[in-house]
């Protein structure tokens, strides 16, 4: 039996990593004082609250990954780059499907995304009411400047969906003309060029084109990023277009007790016609003016999606097809030192016209009466989303930053169903598994408080707290999808409530973070014994995280990032016996250690060290997979000022492991890992 967590050894942790700030801050680091400049750890700035500032001045847990990393030859998709932050698992399914965890289990189902915000320079990728498992799809991570992960609910400054964390893209002002070619073993190849002319413009092209080490499955996948910087008059504008592209042949799960450890079974796929085809697009700019007292900005976007796959995780196999389109904008209207405070206002519009598609073309393996061949929903939901929100930041007694934050959001929902209402089932179901309610309105108001509290306790150290609560409004598909007869999904939004306390500081040649959490989930959607849609459920979040960099020598970088969580249920909705128990995919253990050596002055060497703890695969708790840990080894070499060589191989000591693991329909089933790989990569500045 696994232990239960406890409160008190993380404090005493976090205690002893305050001490250890005084001991090694600036002040008292004297053995540091005749390095050499050049060896400070880089100070980063981030976009939080949609406002730049410096990443030690956060009252929150977010980090950082750079455009190094995010360059990697052996980043082949994105869940390898974010999976360095702390309490964050981003599960790898066939090509580029995934699934989201920050601070969380891996949520599956109709509305499981609707926890986390991805976004681009603050826009989400989906308009809130129509997210995607696989939203991650969107981002042109090949020419950001870096991607910023926030932990925990950030309802302030996002609004609903963002209750467990968010993910941000950041785009470039003026990268560097480049172009820079990978390959990899199983027929991985691509291009990524960047042509800037100048300070003003640049276009940041990606195309890929990949095999699997699975049968009949690969994608093809090309992303396009266009910028232009401008001034007019005393207004500065940023435009921004990211479009791009997926076609996929999907490889689905492999079924059986430990089956990721055959060697044989995990390269077949007993789903060779599943394929996922995939449009995106997002243009906005960003208008901006400062002055003396104030700052205004008024970002206007304009978004489209359109994803048509083969749902090969259900035995009888639909097609299915969504889309949305959405015009909206983001303002807000900032006051410097108002009687010793900072007053931050603004206000969200997002309208949006989605639509869904599923067919199914073939029969039904099992209860055809009850899963009929044909359409079994055909719906469209226009979607008006608004939100005013207010931030009001003050010191007091010298040394306390209080930040008093508030929003309130309002979602409304006009669902039309084009089909006949009612069951798709035939007279002679006994129970029929689709469902169409009547066409109906939906509306959702809920607000969004928080309060922030750091204070210094060295220079360039600092202690923060903060109590947070966030709220999410049902997603589209749970109000409307429905199934087993259920007539109306009549659920409400789920809320999260969280406490942090954290300590962050930053020394000549270390940059460390530790943060303690408990979130409290009220109100939770999920699918009950009878597959009704509703709501109720409520689970409990809470654990350490940590990360720090420290440059051990003039040529050695240690990183390291870690988690200790749990994620338990806390009662028993829906008729399950699941209280106390931890919730499925949720492992409590999860660490990365990379430690990176400069040979010379043009070569430099990393091996890395990813641990994923062993996690349940029921409710029930009654199906385990043990963990993994896989090593990685990198080296770079600049040939001259304008090209790099580098290579990766991942999964060095080629072991057999699962990707994800779940138990469904009475079988476990896996996404095997890939193993051992070889990847390349020439970067040539232009």
């Amino acid at each position: 039996m696994q232990k239960r967590f406890s409160p008190a050894w993380p404090l005493v942790l976090l205690s002893g990593c305050a001490l250890l700030a005084f001991t090694i801050s600036p002040s008292h680091a004297n053995d540091n004082e005749n390095l050499s400049q050049n060896n400070d750890i880089e100070i980063v700035n981030v976009r939080a609250s949609r406002q730049i500032q410096p990443l030690n001045a956060l009252a929150s847990s977010l980090s950082v990954v750079d455009d190094e990393a995010l360059q990697d030859p052996g980043i082949d998709h994105i869940a390898k780059a974010l999976n360095r932050a702390p309490a964050t698992w981003i599960t790898q399914g066939s090509g580029q499907e995934h699934l989201t965890a920050i601070r969380s289990p891996v949520f599956t189902g109709a509305g499981a995304c609707g926890n986390f915000i991805v976004a681009i320079d603050s826009i989400a990728t989906r308009a809130s009411g129509f997210c995607n498992l696989n939203q991650l799809f969107d981002l042109h991570y090949e020419a950001a400047e870096q991607i910023e992960i926030t932990r925990g609910p950030s309802g302030f400054s996002h609004g609903g969906n963002a209750l467990y964390g968010h993910i941000n893209l950041i785009t470039p002002n003026a990268p560097e003309s480049q172009l820079r070619v990978q390959l990899a073993d199983y027929d991985f190849k691509k291009l990524h060029a960047t042509l800037t002319p100048n300070d003003q413009s640049y276009a940041s092209l990606s195309a890929t084109d990949s095999g699997s080490f699975r049968a009949s499955a690969g994608f093809k996948e090309q992303k396009l990023s266009l910028g232009h910087n401008s001034s007019i008059a005393d207004w500065e504008n940023k435009t921004r277009l990211h479009i791009s592209n997926l076609n996929q042949e999907t490889a689905g799960f492999i079924q059986g007790t430990d089956s990721y450890r055959d060697a044989d079974l995990r390269t077949q796929n007993a789903n060779p016609d599943a394929y996922r085809n995939k449009r995106s697009l997002l243009l906005y700019s960003t208008l901006k003016n400062e002055s003396s007292d104030k700052s205004i900005q008024i970002k206007p976007y304009a978004r489209y999606n359109d994803m048509e796959f083969l749902m090969h995780f259900l035995p009888w196999q639909p097609v299915e097809n969504n889309r949305h389109s959405s015009v909206g904008a983001q303002s807000q209207l900032t006051w410097f030192e108002i009687n010793n405070w900072t007053l931050l206002t603004g206000f969200d519009v997002d309208y949006t016209q989605g639509e869904l598609q599923e067919f199914q073309e073939n029969p039904s393996p099992f209860a055809q009466n009850n899963i009929p061949q044909g359409a079994h929903y055909d719906f469209d939901v226009n979607a008006l989303q608004y939100a005013g929100f207010i931030s009001a930041d003050t010191t007091a007694f010298d040394k306390l930053h209080i930040a008093l934050q508030a929003r309130l959001d309002n979602v409304d929902y006009q669902y039309t169903n084009n089909l006949s209402d009612g069951s798709a089932c035939g007279p002679d179901a006994t129970n029929c598994r689709f469902f169409r309610p009547a066409d109906r309105d939906d509306k959702f108001t809920f607000i969004s408080p928080s309060i922030e509290l750091r204070m210094p306790v060295q220079e360039r150290v600092s202690i923060y707290a903060h109590a947070k609560q966030a709220h999410r409004a049902p997603q589209a598909t749970e109000l409307y999808r429905l199934q087993q007869g259920q007539q109306s999904s009549d659920v409400n939004e789920e809320t999260i409530r969280s406490v942090e306390l954290g300590l962050r500081g930053q020394a000549q040649r270390v940059q460390w973070h530790v943060a303690l959490f408990n979130m409290n989930r009220s109100d939770g959607i999920f699918l009950d014994s009878e597959r009704q849609v509703v709501f109720g459920e409520s689970s409990k979040h809470q654990g350490i995280e940590w990360e720090f960099n420290y440059r051990l020598s003039d040529n050695t970088t240690l990183f390291h990032s870690g988690t200790y969580a749990e994620h338990r249920y806390t009662n028993s909705p829906g008729g399950r016996n699941i209280a106390g128990l931890d919730m499925d995919t949720a492992p409590r253990q999860m660490n990365t250690t990379e430690l990176s050596y400069d040979a010379s002055s043009s070569v430099n060497l990393k091996l890395n060290y990813r641990r994923l703890g062993a996690y349940f695969l029921d409710q029930q708790n009654t199906a385990r997979y043990p963990g993994h840990a896989l090593v990685s080894a990198h080296a770079s070499w600049n040939i001259n000022q304008d090209a790099t060589l580098t290579a990766t191989i991942s999964n060095l000591q080629d072991k057999l492991y699962a990707e994800r693991a779940d138990l469904a329909f009475g079988n476990e089933r896996y996404f095997p890992g890939e193993l051992q790989r070889l990847s390349i990569g020439l970067n040539i500045r232009i």
